[in-house]
C-alpha cells in the first residue's frame, strides 16, 4: 500500500519531467521554417522507410504520444486536491479546451485562417514550463505530506494554492532551480533559433 502510495505521489515528478521535455521541444520548433523542416523530414523518412504503412503508423504514434501525455497531465491534476470544487475546476477547464480547440479547428478548416506557430508555440511552452514549476512543489509537497522528505518551514511566506507554492525550502528551491533552468535553456534555444534564421537569411536573399 506505501509502495502504491508512493507511485501516485511520484507521478507529479514524472509529469515535471514530461512537461519540461515538451515545453523545450515546442521552443524549438517555434519558427515556421523549423516546424516545416521537422514536419518534411517525418513525413519523408516514414515514405522512405515503408510507404504509406510507415507514414500512418508514424502519425498514430504523434497522437498516441500527445494522448499519453494528456492522462498523464490530468492524472496529477486530478491527485492535486480532494475537494469537490477543485475537481469541478479542473473538469470545467477540460471542457473549455475541448471547446477552443473545436473552434480553432473550424476556422482554419473552413476560413483558411493560418494558426501563427510561433506565437501558439512559444505560449504553450511558457505554460507547459509553469505547470512544471507547479508539479514540482506539489509532487515535493505530497512527499512531505507521507514523511518521506523532511519540512522547513519559512515563516511569513505566503502560500499560493494556484501555482502550488508553499512556505518551505524544500518545495521553494527545486521550483526555484527549475526556473532558473527552464529560463537558460528558453534563451538558448531562441538563440540557436536566431542563428538558424540568420544563416538561411543571405541563402534566400540570392
Amino acid at each position: 500500500m506505501h509502495s502504491r502510495s508512493l507511485l501516485r505521489e511520484l507521478q507529479f515528478l514524472i509529469a515535471v519531467a514530461v512537461l519540461f521535455y515538451v515545453s523545450n521541444w515546442m521552443v524549438s520548433k517555434s519558427q515556421a521554417a523549423a516546424w516545416n523542416k521537422y514536419i518534411e523530414g517525418k513525413v519523408q523518412g516514414s515514405v522512405a522507410r515503408g510507404g504509406i504503412f510507415s507514414l500512418a503508423f508514424a502519425a498514430f504514434l504523434a497522437v498516441f504520444r500527445e494522448g499519453a501525455e494528456l492522462i498523464l497531465f490530468y492524472y496529477a491534476l486530478f491527485a492535486g486536491g480532494g475537494t469537490q470544487t477543485y475537481i469541478n475546476m479542473v473538469w470545467l477547464g477540460l471542457a473549455v479546451g475541448c471547446v477552443l480547440l473545436v473552434v480553432v479547428y473550424l476556422l482554419i478548416r473552413f476560413l483558411s485562417i493560418k494558426l501563427p506557430v510561433k506565437q501558439f508555440f512559444l505560449g504553450t511552452s511558457i505554460l507547459l514550463s509553469l505547470m512544471a514549476v507547479a508539479f514540482i512543489g506539489s509532487g515535493i509537497k505530497k512527499l512531505q505530506s507521507s514523511n518521506i522528505i523532511s519540512v522547513t518551514p519559512i515563516q511569513g511566506f505566503p502560500t499560493v494554492d494556484v501555482l502550488y507554492i508553499y512556505p518551505t525550502l524544500e518545495t521553494l528551491i527545486p521550483q526555484v532551480v527549475l526556473l532558473g533552468i527552464i529560463i537558460l535553456t528558453f534563451v538558448l534555444q531562441i538563440r540557436k533559433l536566431r542563428n538558424g534564421q540568420a544563416k538561411r537569411e543571405p541563402k534566400t536573399a540570392r
